[in-house]
C-alpha cells in the first residue's frame, strides 16, 4: 500500500497529550507534526512553546511519532547552530523523529552547502525539505554539491507552500528520494487525494501531511482538533482496513 503514513500537523497548547499517545497506539502509522519558529512560538495557535515541545517530545512514549517542522528563520538558526533549535533537533533524533524544514529559497535563501552538510551530519534523521515554486532548484543543487543523493533527506510535494490549497497536479517521485504529498488534504478529500497520489507512485511507500484542514477557530485563535484528525483517520481505514492497528 503506498500512503503508508500519515503526518497530522499543527499539535499546540490545548491538544491533549494523553489523546494522541490513544490515537498513536491505535493508529501506529500517525505522525505527529509540531511547528517551530523562532518569532511565532509560544503565542496563540499553531506555535506551542518551546517548553511545550520539550515535553512533548522527552515524555512521549516510543509509540508515539513525532515530526519537529522548523519553519521561516528557525531553518538559518539551526544550521547556525543556535541553541533553542539545536536543543530541539537533539531531542527528536533521540527519539527517532523526523525533521522538516520549511524555508522559501527564492524569498529567503538557505546556505545550501550548510544544509547538505547538516543533513550528510546526520544520518540518523530524516530531513524533509518541500517541493514549491520557491524551491524547486533545492534539491538538485544538493545533488550537484554531493554528487549523489542522501539516504535520508526526503521530498514533501507541497505546491502550495503550506497554504492548505489542494494541488492541481500530482508529481510522480523524482530523484531516487522518499517524496510525501502535503496541500489541501482534510477529512473530506482524504479518500480521493489517496487514490490519486496511489496512481502516481505506484508501489512506492509515501506519505501525506496535512494541516489547515484539521483546525477550528475559537474566539479568534484557529486550534488543533482532535476531531477533525480522528475523522480522517476513520476515513483512510475505510479505504485501507489493513492499516488499523498496524
Amino acid at each position: 500500500m503506498p500512503v503508508t503514513k500519515i503526518t497530522l500537523t499543527g499539535v499546540d497548547e490545548n491538544t491533549s497529550l494523553h489523546q494522541l499517545v490513544a490515537i498513536s497506539n491505535a493508529h501506529p502509522f500517525v505522525e505527529w507534526g509540531f511547528l517551530y519558529s523562532p518569532k511565532q512560538q509560544g503565542k496563540p495557535g499553531r506555535f506551542p512553546s518551546v517548553l511545550f515541545l520539550k515535553k512533548a517530545l522527552a515524555l512521549a512514549p516510543s509509540s508515539v511519532r513525532i515530526a519537529i517542522h522548523v519553519c521561516g528563520a528557525g531553518v538559518g538558526d539551526l544550521l547556525d547552530r543556535e541553541p533553542t533549535v539545536t536543543a530541539l533537533v537533539e531531542l527528536l533524533t533521540a527519539r527517532s523523529g523526523r525533521l522538516q524544514l520549511n524555508f522559501n529559497h527564492r524569498k529567503r535563501p538557505v546556505d545550501l552547502l550548510s544544509l547538505a552538510t547538516f543533513i550528510t551530519d546526520q544520518p540518523n534523521l530524516p530531513v524533509i525539505t518541500q517541493i514549491h515554486g520557491g524551491n524547486l532548484e533545492v534539491q538538485p543543487e544538493l545533488f550537484e554539491i554531493l554528487g549523489f543523493a542522501l539516504e535520508n533527506h526526503a521530498l514533501l510535494f507541497d505546491a502550495s507552500g503550506g497554504r492548505g490549497q489542494v494541488a492541481t497536479v500530482l508529481e510522480a517521485p523524482r530523484y531516487g528520494i522518499h517524496c510525501g504529498y502535503a496541500g489541501g488534504i482534510g477529512p473530506d478529500n482524504i479518500v480521493e487525494r489517496v487514490t490519486a497520489i496511489n496512481a502516481i507512485v505506484g508501489d512506492l511507500d509515501t506519505w501525506i501531511d496535512m494541516e489547515s484542514s484539521l483546525r477550528t477557530t475559537t474566539d479568534g485563535t484557529d486550534w488543533f482538533d482532535l476531531q477533525k484528525c480522528q475523522a480522517t483517520l476513520d476515513a483512510f481505514h475505510g479505504i485501507h482496513p489493513a492499516q488499523k492497528g498496524a
